[in-house]
């Protein structure tokens, strides 16, 4: 039991489903915390770096220059390295709540692939994609419906065959007969005309 309980926190807890997905949404997010800082650093730097290189300006104002790169480059680069782990950690958690729900929309699209149409999609209450997931399970939901149509359609024509070639009645009554299993099978294939091909 307890062995269990642990497989279900460690499932829960995968932040990793789609690598590489995950990976090229953590650069993303990390290139723009990139061109941010750099727009920082030269916005903050730049009007001090000519007073340490100009002779024109005082010994005192040089010293006053090199004190705020100093305080600068002590206080943001730390700042900026937290900032970077902490944006990273967001961005796979982030990136989580989008790529569960696309991974159960896949499993979804694989089952249909192979001719089972599956359960609805239940997503977590903090996932992203909740009109994705609505619109999924109509689509299943209605699938469903035209199935279970179709197989009771399939089930009363076979019914009636059956019962027609162990009929040793009259010509009237086997007429009769076959006259259902033709209004059966017209309405098997308009269940099935109802599944059609985009053109």
């Amino acid at each position: 039991m307890n062995g269990m309980m642990t497989m279900q926190l460690f499932r829960r807890r995968k932040y990793i489903i789609d690598s590489r997905l995950q990976l090229k949404i953590l650069v993303i997010s990390l290139c723009y915390v990139l061109f941010f800082f750099i727009v920082l650093i030269v916005s903050l730097y730049s009007p001090l770096i000519p007073r340490l290189n100009r002779t024109a300006y005082s010994t005192w104002e040089s010293v006053e220059a090199a004190k705020q790169i100093l305080f600068l480059h002590k206080q943001l680069w730390p700042a900026s390295l937290l900032g970077l782990i902490a944006i990273s950690i967001h961005s796979i958690i982030t990136s989580h709540r989008i790529v569960g729900p696309l991974y159960r929309f896949r499993r979804i699209l694989t089952l249909l692939r192979n001719g089972i149409i599956s359960r609805p999609v239940i997503l977590r209450r903090r996932d992203f994609l909740k009109t994705e997931m609505k619109a999924v399970n109509d689509m299943l939901e209605s699938l469903h419906l035209r199935f279970s149509e179709i197989k009771t359609a399939e089930f009363e024509l076979s019914k009636a065959i059956e019962a027609c070639n162990y009929n040793s009645g009259s010509p009237n009554e086997i007429s009769t007969q076959m006259a259902q299993i033709r209004v059966l099978r017209d309405q098997l294939s308009e269940k099935i005309s109802g599944l059609k091909h985009e053109l």
